[in-house]
């Protein structure tokens, strides 16, 4: 379907490119709309930049023009629309994409300096703002689209304070502008994108000294939807619909792209069932092999599903019949909730804390926070894992064992690659006690939620979800 925005006039600001190896969101978008028909106008503090964008429009017969500006200073931005219409005599799109967070100098709550907090504001807040504001007077001649772009980070535990905040803050400007000038033929919508592949994203971190490689597996096992990042491209097709007029009836949406990592957290299944994720990597079992307690499973539960066609459980009862050591530890945790099997304390406890922290239970990490570092956790990665932060930054054992239970919890699987480092470093036994071991504790933290338990007085923990 050619010429989607035929004839339409766009800007999009934030259209130039942070140097990287990939393609950024404003630049891709910028493309894009040219390629369906616009005739875009690419704003950028650099100049430079922009044309860079400008060039590619033309070379692929696109038309498109430059415009420096800085809009965060509201005279920059009323010369840009000024300009759009004397240029181009109407407008018809804006496409909010200036935005940053770390190159801001973006921290915590406590760390935060307050000249890099406005700093934030201005350039991913104010921004949008000034833009929408003065685009609106020209759009309600005929009526436009204004497309936002916010975040996950909006939704998501997020550390930093400034852009998480900012970012949420967009959503709820957008919310505002759709009411307000839905009666003028505008709509007003935001796009969150999730871990994207995108020069902002990558450089920056990989900057700090992550091996770029590391930076984006990292990113990449957090993907439910084919364990990979998105790229500027997915963000920019989202926008291409929201500006066109197959549109034409949405507004004050907040479109999530982000390969369904939200919906998987929203949506989680029981905790037990990431107990299947190991268990079905073994072989069936043997009912001569069983002790008695496991052959009375199999008989009654799996021996009928096996007689059937199916395959037997790969839930808790699959622990039993596979494992009868491993069973009676599980009975002892159990009864006792004092599980000591093979893995080390260290281990143990960083995967129950990486487990209350998927879920957000917050009564359970502060009855295993100082279990924890008494049996020998680094501060440093207890720290991380409440904040959420990437598991590149711990050390290689620390990784493993907060990736096996992150994937379990956000994907319900593990990749191949991190089952073979597993069971490699650990052992079958070993991994599955791991699994075990978040799986229930993740339950008890299920029901700690459901039943509203509330946490001492004075307590800190990681930003609830």
């Amino acid at each position: 379907m050619a010429g989607r925005v035929q004839g339409k006039i766009a800007i999009v600001t934030g259209g130039g490119q942070t140097p990287g190896e990939t393609i950024g969101n404003g630049r891709a978008t910028a493309i894009l709309l040219a390629r369906e028909g616009a005739a875009v106008i690419i704003v950028d503090r650099a100049r430079e930049s922009a044309e860079e964008t400008v060039d590619m429009i033309r070379g692929e017969g696109g038309t498109a023009s430059a415009f420096a500006a800085d809009v965060t200073v509201e005279s920059a931005v009323q010369e840009l629309i000024s300009a759009t219409l004397r240029e181009y005599g109407a407008l018809d799109i804006l496409h909010n994409n200036v935005g940053a967070s770390l190159s801001l100098g973006d921290n915590t709550g406590i760390d935060l300096t307050e000249a890099a907090y406005d700093r934030s504001f201005a350039v991913n807040l104010k921004s949008a703002w000034l833009t929408s504001k003065h685009a609106v007077p020209a759009l309600r001649v005929q009526g436009g689209s204004i497309v936002n772009i916010s975040s996950m980070a909006a939704w998501e535990a997020n550390p930093l304070l400034a852009y998480k905040t900012t970012k949420a803050a967009l959503i709820a400007l957008t919310e505002n502008f759709a009411v307000a000038h839905a009666a003028d033929g505008i709509r007003v919508n935001a796009i969150l994108p999730g871990l994207m592949n995108t020069p902002m994203a990558i450089e920056e971190r990989a900057a700090r000294g992550v091996p770029r490689e590391e930076v984006i597996a990292s990113r990449d096992r957090r993907i439910p939807l084919g364990h990979k990042m998105g790229t500027a491209w997915d963000v920019a097709y989202a926008s291409l619909f929201l500006h066109s007029d197959e549109a034409g009836f949405i507004t004050g949406v907040s479109l999530p792209v982000d390969g369904a990592r939200w919906i998987s957290r929203v949506l989680r299944t029981k905790p037990h069932s990431t107990l299947e994720v190991a268990m079905s990597r073994l072989p069936p079992p043997v009912r001569s092999s069983l002790t008695p307690e496991a052959q009375l499973v199999w008989d009654t539960i799996d021996g009928p599903r096996v007689a059937k066609g199916g395959g037997p459980s790969t839930g808790p009862y699959g622990v039993l019949i596979r494992h009868a050591a491993l069973a009676e530890q599980v009975e002892a945790l159990g009864r006792a909730l004092r599980f000591r099997g093979e893995l080390d304390g260290a281990t143990r406890e960083l995967a129950i804390l990486t487990a209350g922290r998927e879920l957000g239970a917050q009564f359970e990490w502060y009855a295993h926070e100082p279990i924890a570092r008494r049996e020998g956790v680094r501060p440093e990665a207890i720290e991380l894992v409440r904040a959420g932060g990437a598991s590149a930054d711990l050390q290689p054992h620390e990784r493993l064992v907060v990736d096996v239970v992150r994937s379990l919890y956000q994907t319900r699987s593990v990749p191949d690659g991190l089952y073979q480092r597993a069971i490699s470093e650990l052992g079958e036994v070993k991994l599955i006690e791991l699994v075990t071991l978040a799986g229930f504790y993740g339950l008890i933290g299920f029901l700690l939620l459901g039943f509203e338990v509330e946490s001492p007085a004075g307590a800190t923990f990681f930003p609830s979800r």
